[in-house]
C-alpha cells in the first residue's frame, strides 16, 4: 500500500476470541511490530494470494485528487 497519512486510512474492527489476540500480539512482538501492522501484512497477502489466483478482481485505482 502506498504511504498514505494514518489520519487518511480507514480503521477495520473484527472480533476474535481472547486467545487469537493473545496469539497475534505475541506474534507481533517477535516480529518487532504492531498486531495491526501484522494483521494487515496478513490481509494484504491473503488478498494478494486470492487475486492471483483469480478469486479477487484487481484493487480499484485510488481516485485521482
Amino acid at each position: 500500500m502506498p504511504n498514505v497519512p494514518k489520519k487518511d486510512r480507514p480503521r477495520v474492527q473484527f472480533v476474535c476470541d481472547q486467545w487469537v489476540k493473545e496469539y497475534l500480539d505475541q506474534w507481533a512482538g517477535v516480529e518487532n511490530r504492531s498486531t495491526s501492522n501484522l494483521i494487515e501484512t496478513i490481509v494484504l497477502e491473503a488478498v494478494t494470494t486470492k487475486q492471483a489466483q483469480g478469486e479477487l478482481p484487481p484493487p480499484p485505482k485510488p481516485p485521482k485528487k
